[in-house]
């Protein structure tokens, strides 16, 4: 029986961590605070039959970073849950998880959270035994585990750091560590450990190590090395790749990956940290800041894109300067050119999933457009998905930013948007006014013939870009009109529910470029990014139309 159980493999966790059962100790000062961020948050969910509080990895959690990420879970099997709140008294809760992982990951989260002033963790046990097979007792019940208000012990990595603090003599240091390894050696390996946390004096890296260093040890005593301690791995090197085979809840095999120490929130190099501290952009209209004067190089590429597409930061206070970073990462990344870039932000850009950040949308084009050719491929790759409007338009926006500033592109980008022009019957109309905006910015004439047939089955949304007479004065094929421009209907507000009617205009000008951050034209009173004008910065030049005369300040 012994040797059968040997050979079923390790259980994984849905999230792909090894199985490895963990709990995080809360001491609280204020219980009804902790128990109003729980009831606020939408990914923690309140379990009356077992009176807890139970921890999803859904909404605000689903961007924390695992094996498996949220978006290879089994739609039917979401959400899946990360961990349980048990409230032990006034003074004491504890949230139980089921891998070394999800405690590094829960203790920055709730961080976040939960004030400090209402709750802290100093405390975390571990059981230092892997699981095979099905995660039955004793492994699957943690109160059979640890005890419910924790009592630390001892330790030898921190006994070791202890010493080393405080004995400034080399000889009776050594002497001193030597004894603690004799010790060691005399005393059993513990199936359970509390541990002290000491995250908010030292970040979360020491507990990173501690529970790395339990899980390492787990490995080599499941595979038999019985004798293997803690000393042991110190005089190793922590890439280590044990390979051993276990099993995830779906039935997969999966192997145990290389271990490395995963890059901490906020544990940027020098000069990238300093996009953490730049808060939002204060530059007018579309001039960015030189990155590349702060010493930013190729050799951040790696790192900005990390930054770029942290959902840490993207979930940051809105009030914070952390929450700007990724825009300032991506700007960066858009003035390095940087190729490897274009993939991690498409990527960005789906997983918004219709939530989209305004920046993003405006400042990809231009981030895609200083990249260049590299960054064509992949932009036409995802138009030929079932992608919602608003990034079909981003694509074309982009295509016209790459070919007018890479002259040598111009011919691949017209083609591109007059193919994707030529199916203005399948498109929508919106998107096709920017295909034709595009196209407007290339000057591209050679597509008069698509553009007319396009207008000419009415597949263009006229808001845009105007009528067909608009759109050929602005490409220098005619001179001026030649008919009474048209009325043009555009949608006020939600509350009336009616449409009004713009006067008509009997000559076209190009109006003034208004900067995102500058007041609104409409007076408002608000910035001109966030003011409720139905079309996106720059859509209102295009068009032609008075600002003032558009621009409402209430949401479409």
């Amino acid at each position: 029986m012994k040797n059968n159980l040997k050979e079923l493999p390790l259980v994984a966790t849905m999230t792909g961590e090894l199985f490895q059962p963990c709990r995080l100790y809360y001491e609280v000062s204020d219980i009804h605070a902790v128990e109003a961020v729980f009831s606020r948050m939408k990914c923690m969910d309140y379990d009356k039959t077992s009176q807890r509080w139970v921890w999803l990895y859904h909404e605000e959690s689903r961007y924390l970073k695992f094996p498996k990420t949220y978006r290879e879970i089994p739609v039917h099997m979401r959400p899946i849950v990360l961990g349980s709140f048990f409230k032990v008294n006034d003074q004491h809760i504890h949230l139980d998880v089921r891998s070394c992982e999800r405690v590094v990951q829960a203790i920055q989260f709730f961080d976040k959270r939960i004030p400090r002033k209402a709750a802290m963790a100093p405390f975390v046990s571990i059981y230092n035994k892997l699981t095979r097979g099905n995660p039955s007792n004793p492994q699957n019940q943690f109160d059979d585990l640890f005890t419910a208000i924790p009592s630390p012990s001892s330790h030898f990595i921190e006994d070791v750091e202890r010493i080393a603090q405080t004995e400034p003599d080399r000889e009776k240091r050594l002497a001193l560590i030597h004894e603690l390894i004799e010790k060691q050696e005399r005393d059993s390996y513990p199936l359970t450990e509390t541990l002290p946390i000491n995250f908010y004096e030292d970040g979360i890296l020491q507990l990173q190590s501690m529970l790395l260093m339990r899980q390492l040890e787990a490995i080599q005593h499941d595979s038999g090395n019985n004798n293997y301690r803690a000393r042991d791995l110190i005089q190793e090197s922590l890439g280590m790749d044990p390979k051993v085979p276990m099993q995830a809840p779906d039935g997969s095999r999966l192997y145990v990956p290389k271990i490395q120490t995963p890059l901490i929130e906020h544990d940027y190099p020098d000069p990238v940290s300093r996009l953490l501290t730049m808060g939002e952009p204060r530059t007018q209209g579309n001039y960015w800041f030189d990155y590349l004067g702060i010493g930013l190089t190729t050799d951040h590429i790696s790192i900005l894109i990390h930054m770029a597409t942290d959902q840490e930061l993207h979930q940051a206070d809105q009030d914070s300067l952390d929450v700007w970073a990724p825009l300032h990462a991506w700007r960066a990344l858009g003035q390095l050119r940087a190729e490897d870039a274009v993939v991690p932000l498409l990527q960005l850009l789906e997983d918004q999933e219709g939530d989209y950040d305004d920046w993003l949308l405006d400042d990809l084009p231009m981030v895609f457009g200083m990249i260049g050719q590299p960054a064509i491929a992949p932009v036409v790759q995802m138009l030929g998905t079932d992608i919602p409007a608003a990034c079909r338009t981003l694509i074309a926006n982009a295509l016209g930013e790459i070919g007018r500033r890479h002259s040598f592109c111009r011919d691949e980008c017209v083609g591109i948007l007059t193919r994707q022009l030529e199916q203005y019957e399948a498109n929508d109309a919106e998107f096709n006014a920017f295909l034709i905006w595009g196209l407007d910015e290339l000057e591209a004439t050679e597509s008069m013939e698509q553009i007319r047939q396009a207008y000419a089955r009415r597949c263009v949304d006229i808001s845009i870009m105007g009528d067909l007479e608009d759109v050929e004065v602005l490409m220098g094929v005619r001179d001026k009109r030649v008919t009474a421009r048209p009325l043009y209907n555009q949608l006020v507000g939600p509350m009336t529910e009616k449409r009004t009617q713009f006067s008509t205009m009997s000559s076209i000008e190009r109006a003034p470029k208004v900067g995102r951050n500058d007041p609104c034209p409409c007076g408002s009173g608000q910035k001109y990014k966030r003011c409720g004008h139905p079309l996106k910065p720059g859509q209102l030049a295009k068009a032609n139309i008075p600002r003032s005369i558009i621009c409402v300040p209430s949401k479409l």
